[in-house]
């Protein structure tokens, strides 16, 4: 009885976490799928800290077990492994329990001895969601294109520019605010942009480089500009 009323508790909690799951994974977005990982981890996280905490202090709150009786059971089912797997305890009977004593330990509540505290539960940044869509979108560039040639550089050039100028078009960012994503991709519009967005960037990339090669002024600045980024980026990454 008890377990099927637990079951019953947390089968609402699992269905939204796993149908927000799976349409942040349809839907590629990142940012979401991040939030929902780190639920997922800090709920852990507060399981453990409750059941050593409760082993020496006594909270003197039943909404408090109450919680972390729900927490410890929503947890478990919304794990990777378990997302999928239905639950049914129906057929299971709760007759007794073992204790089972393992080595002693001595835990000194004194001045003496001293614990690490707990990690702050909810400190996990999440990956920026443009650097994670700009890290998928060099994965398929990749896979996409068969030039040997080209390199991680030239696929973050790219794919920056391109969508860079496709997004100064002022109907594409009507569409983008008016729209589902799904809507959006099917757009008419959608296609001829980015064809005119590749144009554009092929014929200003060629007209700076030009213009650069040109003028020995601009060549240096550009070369101290370049320089000065790769140096610091180069720097940070170490």
């Amino acid at each position: 009885k008890g377990n099927n009323a637990l079951t019953a508790a947390v089968a609402p909690g699992k269905s939204r976490f796993v149908a927000r799951y799976e349409a942040a994974i349809e839907t590629k977005d990142g940012e979401a799928k991040d939030r929902l990982d780190i639920f997922r981890s800090d709920l852990t996280s507060f399981v453990n800290a409750y059941d050593f905490l409760s082993q020496i202090l006594n909270f003197e709150d039943v909404a408090i077990e109450k919680f972390a009786l729900y927490a410890r059971a929503l947890a478990r089912v919304i794990r990777d492994q378990a997302m999928h797997t239905p639950i049914d305890l129906s057929g299971v009977e709760l007759t007794g329990y073992t204790l089972h004593k393992n080595s002693a330990i001595d835990l000194k509540l004194s001045g003496e001895g001293e614990l690490d505290p707990l990690t702050e539960g909810g400190t996990k940044k999440p990956v920026d969601p443009k650097l994670a869509r700009l890290r998928e979108a060099v994965e398929q560039l990749n896979t996409l294109f068969d030039g040997e040639e080209f390199t991680e550089a030239d696929f973050v050039g790219f794919y920056t520019h391109v969508k860079g100028k496709a997004g100064e078009n002022e109907k594409i960012a009507i569409q983008v605010a008016a729209n589902s994503e799904k809507q959006f991709l099917s757009s008419p519009d959608l296609k001829g942009s980015v064809i005119s967005a590749m144009v554009s960037a092929s014929d200003n990339f060629a007209g700076m480089t030009s213009e650069a090669l040109d003028d020995d002024t601009k060549l240096a600045k550009l070369v101290e500009l370049i320089g000065r980024a790769l140096y610091r980026d180069g720097r940070d990454a170490a």
